[in-house]
Protein backbone atom coordinates (compact mmCIF):
# COMPACT_ATOMS: atom_id res chain seq x y z
CA UNK A 1 0.00 0.00 0.00
CA UNK A 2 2.89 2.32 0.54
CA UNK A 3 4.37 1.53 -2.54
CA UNK A 4 0.86 2.56 -4.16
CA UNK A 5 0.88 5.85 -2.72
CA UNK A 6 4.44 6.72 -3.30
CA UNK A 7 4.29 5.63 -7.10
CA UNK A 8 0.58 8.24 -6.85
CA UNK A 9 2.95 11.21 -4.83
CA UNK A 10 5.45 10.80 -7.96
CA UNK A 11 2.84 11.01 -10.35
CA UNK A 12 1.55 14.09 -8.90
CA UNK A 13 4.81 16.01 -8.65
CA UNK A 14 5.98 15.29 -12.00
CA UNK A 15 2.64 15.50 -13.99
CA UNK A 16 2.24 19.33 -13.94
CA UNK A 17 6.09 19.52 -15.36
CA UNK A 18 5.37 17.31 -17.95
CA UNK A 19 2.01 18.33 -18.86
CA UNK A 20 3.68 22.35 -18.63
CA UNK A 21 6.33 21.08 -21.36
CA UNK A 22 3.96 19.61 -23.84
CA UNK A 23 1.47 22.74 -23.43
CA UNK A 24 4.83 25.23 -24.24
CA UNK A 25 5.18 23.06 -27.17
CA UNK A 26 1.92 23.19 -28.50
CA UNK A 27 1.29 26.95 -27.56
CA UNK A 28 5.02 27.19 -30.00
CA UNK A 29 3.19 25.46 -32.83
CA UNK A 30 -0.01 27.97 -32.36
CA UNK A 31 2.04 30.83 -31.89
CA UNK A 32 3.76 29.62 -35.47
CA UNK A 33 0.54 29.14 -37.08
CA UNK A 34 -1.15 32.60 -35.63
CA UNK A 35 1.66 34.58 -37.60
CA UNK A 36 1.05 33.13 -40.97
CA UNK A 37 -1.47 35.13 -42.94
CA UNK A 38 -4.98 33.82 -43.49
CA UNK A 39 -4.95 30.43 -46.05
CA UNK A 40 -0.93 30.40 -46.07
CA UNK A 41 0.94 27.28 -45.07
CA UNK A 42 3.15 26.68 -42.49
CA UNK A 43 6.76 26.40 -44.39
CA UNK A 44 7.30 23.28 -42.61
CA UNK A 45 4.33 21.59 -43.46
CA UNK A 46 4.81 23.17 -47.40
CA UNK A 47 8.39 21.72 -47.74
CA UNK A 48 7.09 18.28 -46.25
CA UNK A 49 4.01 18.10 -48.98
CA UNK A 50 6.29 19.01 -51.56
CA UNK A 51 8.79 16.18 -50.80
CA UNK A 52 5.74 13.97 -50.62
CA UNK A 53 4.52 15.19 -53.69
CA UNK A 54 8.26 14.79 -55.72
CA UNK A 55 8.39 11.23 -54.47
CA UNK A 56 5.06 10.19 -56.05
CA UNK A 57 5.76 12.10 -59.43
CA UNK A 58 6.14 9.79 -62.43
CA UNK A 59 9.51 10.87 -64.15
CA UNK A 60 11.06 10.70 -67.48
CA UNK A 61 12.82 7.42 -65.80
CA UNK A 62 9.09 6.04 -65.50
CA UNK A 63 8.11 6.27 -68.92
CA UNK A 64 11.34 5.33 -70.40
CA UNK A 65 10.89 1.38 -68.57
CA UNK A 66 7.29 1.38 -69.25
CA UNK A 67 8.25 1.44 -73.44
CA UNK A 68 9.95 -2.16 -72.12
CA UNK A 69 6.41 -3.21 -71.49
CA UNK A 70 5.05 -5.86 -73.43
CA UNK A 71 5.74 -9.63 -74.30
CA UNK A 72 9.38 -11.17 -74.88
CA UNK A 73 11.04 -14.59 -75.84
CA UNK A 74 14.23 -14.75 -73.76
CA UNK A 75 17.49 -16.56 -74.91
CA UNK A 76 18.99 -17.55 -71.24
CA UNK A 77 23.42 -18.32 -71.56
CA UNK A 78 24.83 -19.23 -68.33
CA UNK A 79 28.69 -20.02 -67.94
CA UNK A 80 29.26 -21.94 -64.53
CA UNK A 81 32.89 -20.82 -63.67
CA UNK A 82 35.83 -18.20 -64.83
CA UNK A 83 37.33 -21.48 -66.75
CA UNK A 84 34.47 -23.28 -67.93
CA UNK A 85 34.36 -22.65 -72.03
CA UNK A 86 30.95 -24.57 -71.78
CA UNK A 87 27.38 -22.72 -72.39
CA UNK A 88 24.20 -23.51 -71.32
CA UNK A 89 21.36 -21.89 -73.57
CA UNK A 90 17.94 -21.77 -72.53
CA UNK A 91 14.87 -20.06 -74.49
CA UNK A 92 11.72 -18.77 -72.19
CA UNK A 93 8.80 -16.57 -72.19
CA UNK A 94 8.61 -13.39 -70.36
CA UNK A 95 5.76 -11.23 -70.23
CA UNK A 96 6.16 -7.30 -68.76
CA UNK A 97 3.58 -5.26 -67.40
CA UNK A 98 3.53 -1.99 -65.65
CA UNK A 99 1.37 -1.54 -61.93
CA UNK A 100 0.99 1.00 -59.21
CA UNK A 101 0.15 3.62 -62.50
CA UNK A 102 3.52 3.33 -64.32
CA UNK A 103 5.72 3.59 -61.38
CA UNK A 104 6.92 -0.40 -61.57
CA UNK A 105 7.22 -3.09 -64.01
CA UNK A 106 6.28 -6.86 -62.67
CA UNK A 107 8.09 -9.51 -65.56
CA UNK A 108 7.27 -13.03 -64.95
CA UNK A 109 9.62 -15.89 -66.84
CA UNK A 110 8.59 -19.16 -67.31
CA UNK A 111 9.99 -22.40 -69.46
CA UNK A 112 11.85 -25.21 -69.63
CA UNK A 113 15.25 -25.32 -68.64
CA UNK A 114 16.94 -28.86 -69.77
CA UNK A 115 14.35 -31.00 -68.06
CA UNK A 116 13.37 -29.13 -65.24
CA UNK A 117 10.83 -25.75 -65.01
CA UNK A 118 12.26 -22.25 -64.58
CA UNK A 119 10.04 -19.34 -63.04
CA UNK A 120 11.24 -16.15 -62.05
CA UNK A 121 9.61 -12.41 -61.20
CA UNK A 122 11.14 -9.67 -61.44
CA UNK A 123 10.46 -5.56 -60.11
CA UNK A 124 12.07 -3.10 -61.26
CA UNK A 125 11.35 0.79 -60.79
CA UNK A 126 13.28 3.90 -60.47
CA UNK A 127 13.14 5.61 -57.04
CA UNK A 128 12.51 9.53 -57.13
CA UNK A 129 13.52 10.46 -53.92
CA UNK A 130 17.06 8.49 -54.08
CA UNK A 131 17.66 8.84 -57.76
CA UNK A 132 18.11 5.23 -58.87
CA UNK A 133 16.72 2.15 -60.20
CA UNK A 134 15.81 -0.37 -57.83
CA UNK A 135 15.76 -4.24 -59.28
CA UNK A 136 14.05 -7.14 -57.41
CA UNK A 137 14.94 -10.42 -58.53
CA UNK A 138 13.50 -14.04 -57.07
CA UNK A 139 13.30 -17.73 -58.83
CA UNK A 140 12.62 -21.38 -58.02
CA UNK A 141 16.20 -21.85 -57.93
CA UNK A 142 16.63 -20.45 -54.68
CA UNK A 143 14.63 -19.27 -51.46
CA UNK A 144 16.73 -15.93 -51.31
CA UNK A 145 15.69 -12.96 -53.33
CA UNK A 146 18.37 -10.40 -55.14
CA UNK A 147 17.80 -7.10 -54.56
CA UNK A 148 20.47 -4.46 -56.76
CA UNK A 149 21.05 -0.66 -57.16
CA UNK A 150 21.71 1.15 -60.17
CA UNK A 151 22.28 4.32 -62.08
CA UNK A 152 21.23 5.16 -65.54
CA UNK A 153 23.47 6.43 -68.70
CA UNK A 154 22.47 8.61 -70.60
CA UNK A 155 24.73 8.38 -73.72
CA UNK A 156 25.29 4.28 -74.06
CA UNK A 157 21.35 3.61 -73.00
CA UNK A 158 22.31 1.41 -70.31
CA UNK A 159 21.24 0.83 -66.69
CA UNK A 160 24.18 -0.07 -64.56
CA UNK A 161 22.84 -2.12 -61.51
CA UNK A 162 24.79 -3.48 -58.50
CA UNK A 163 24.29 -5.63 -55.45
CA UNK A 164 25.83 -8.83 -54.28
CA UNK A 165 24.15 -12.60 -53.55
CA UNK A 166 24.89 -15.56 -51.29
CA UNK A 167 27.17 -18.38 -52.31
CA UNK A 168 25.16 -21.41 -51.36
CA UNK A 169 28.27 -23.96 -50.33
CA UNK A 170 30.40 -20.97 -48.64
CA UNK A 171 27.65 -18.87 -47.22
CA UNK A 172 30.12 -15.83 -48.67
CA UNK A 173 28.19 -12.69 -49.92
CA UNK A 174 29.22 -12.37 -53.61
CA UNK A 175 29.60 -8.64 -55.05
CA UNK A 176 27.52 -8.75 -58.61
CA UNK A 177 26.93 -6.05 -61.26
CA UNK A 178 24.47 -6.12 -64.00
CA UNK A 179 24.22 -3.89 -67.16
CA UNK A 180 20.59 -3.77 -68.93
CA UNK A 181 21.24 -2.53 -72.48
CA UNK A 182 18.26 -0.47 -73.74
CA UNK A 183 19.47 1.46 -76.74
CA UNK A 184 17.03 -0.78 -79.21
CA UNK A 185 13.43 -1.23 -77.96
CA UNK A 186 12.94 -3.98 -79.88
CA UNK A 187 16.12 -6.11 -77.88
CA UNK A 188 17.21 -5.71 -74.53
CA UNK A 189 19.95 -7.27 -73.53
CA UNK A 190 21.15 -7.94 -70.05
CA UNK A 191 24.61 -8.89 -69.05
CA UNK A 192 25.57 -10.24 -65.34
CA UNK A 193 29.05 -10.63 -63.64
CA UNK A 194 30.08 -11.87 -60.76
CA UNK A 195 33.35 -11.01 -58.64
CA UNK A 196 35.40 -13.44 -56.86
CA UNK A 197 38.67 -13.65 -55.15
CA UNK A 198 41.18 -11.09 -55.88
CA UNK A 199 38.29 -8.76 -57.34
CA UNK A 200 38.26 -10.54 -60.43
CA UNK A 201 35.12 -11.04 -62.39
CA UNK A 202 33.33 -13.28 -65.03
CA UNK A 203 30.53 -12.67 -66.97
CA UNK A 204 28.54 -15.34 -65.79
CA UNK A 205 25.27 -14.58 -67.29
CA UNK A 206 23.50 -12.96 -70.94
CA UNK A 207 19.73 -12.60 -71.34
CA UNK A 208 18.78 -11.32 -74.59
CA UNK A 209 14.81 -10.17 -74.85
CA UNK A 210 13.59 -10.12 -78.44
CA UNK A 211 10.28 -8.54 -78.36
CA UNK A 212 7.33 -10.48 -79.58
Amino acid sequence: MKKIILFTSLLLVTAPGWAQKKSKKAAKAETQEAALPPGAVNPEEAERRRSEMEARMLSPMHHMLMTTAGHWQLEMKVWSSPKSQEVMTSLFECDTRPMAEGRFLVSEIRGMSGNMLYEAQSVMGYNATTQKFERLWFDNLSSGMLMLEGTYDDASKKINFTGATTDPRTHERIPMRQVLHLADPAKIVLEVFMQFKEGKEFKSMEINYNRR
